[in-house]
């Protein structure tokens, strides 16, 4: 009578960790796989909530379509401060991404990079996301324990950039 080795026990870096696509991964905690959870749904409430939004022509303003509790968001308040104060309306940093989310949801990448190139950045980063949150989620993944080696100073210092780039752009754009 043959006797079945038992399998040998799962070292630490194994119970710390999911295989997914034959490499190994930090597993994520509950508390982490929640929160790619929200991310998930927030990702694809906001595009598909752009999908059925009707780009503004003027590349800003499409937000107020948005409904709220007895109305709509209301104008851009750097906008319309700006407008009263300096006798010209001024972008906010964040003009255009709502119009720019909309136009790219809509097939219109060009239109969308050109109303605001940081926003179309965005957008794809949006996108990008979705199925990782939800394979984050789902597979339990925790990328975040995996880059923490990166330079996020970086990563945040050029993205900041970019942002005051577009901005500048925007700005150019809307007084021109």
């Amino acid at each position: 009578m043959s006797v079945a080795a038992s399998p040998a026990p799962l070292t630490l870096e194994e119970l710390d960790t999911v295989k997914v696509l034959g490499r190994r991964w930090p597993r994520a905690s509950g508390a982490e796989r929640i929160a790619w959870l929200v991310l998930f749904v927030g990702l694809v409430t906001t595009l598909s909530l752009a999908r059925h939004l009707t780009p503004d022509p003027r590349g800003i303003g499409t937000h107020e379509q948005i409904p709220l509790i007895g109305g709509f968001l209301p104008p851009c308040g750097f906008v319309v401060w700006s407008e009263q104060t300096l006798g010209k309306a001024y972008p906010c940093p964040s003009c255009g991404f709502t119009t720019t989310f909309t136009l790219a949801m809509h097939a219109q990448p060009w239109a969308a990079f050109k109303n605001q190139p940081f926003g179309f950045l965005v957008f794809c980063l949006f996108v990008t996301l979705v199925p990782v949150a939800f394979s984050c989620f789902a597979l339990s993944i925790s990328p975040l324990r995996a880059t923490d080696h990166w330079r996020w100073r970086w990563v945040f210092l050029i993205g900041g950039l970019l942002w005051i780039a577009g901005w500048v752009y925007k700005i150019r754009m809307m007084t021109a």
